[in-house]
């Protein structure tokens, strides 16, 4: 039986093929990265965002993603990044889907990355970072 998605994921994976025709270990990796989080993020982030709670270079999210407007919708400005089509999620986390090595991700394997990346951040944080509790009691006397 015949998968009802055949033709669209055969599309994507021609996006991606194009994107990337001859994509290296190192692209591999950041592409699984940084479309990877994109991908699975409940809430959107914008690039700069998206490179803070990685902990990438400036501009690792656009120069990666470039090539995938099709697919991805990297903002020029303060917008967030996110997937378009939204069946580009299902696609990109299915193996039996996107069968080539060269793309996709595992959802458990990248969810655990994003936590982790997660409670680094939020291990900097400091109690009443913007010292709304200092203030009101400075204003009460």
């Amino acid at each position: 039986m015949t998968s009802p998605h055949r033709q669209l994921d055969a599309l994507y994976l021609v996006v991606l093929r194009e994107a990337f025709p001859s994509i290296s270990e190192r692209q591999r990796g950041r592409l699984q990265t940084v479309l990877g989080t994109t991908v699975l993020l409940f809430d959107s982030l914008d690039p700069e965002g998206l490179e803070a709670l990685l902990e990438l270079d400036e501009n690792t999210v656009r120069t990666t993603l470039r090539h995938l407007h099709s697919i991805v919708i990297v903002p020029r400005r303060i917008w967030t990044c996110s997937t378009h089509p939204p069946s580009f999620h299902d696609f990109y986390v299915d193996r039996e889907r996107c069968d080539d090595l060269n793309f996709g991700v595992s959802a458990r394997v990248q969810h655990r990355s994003i936590a982790e990346r997660c409670l680094r951040v939020l291990d900097t944080l400091r109690p009443d970072m913007c010292e709304i509790g200092t203030r009101r009691c400075a204003m009460q006397m």
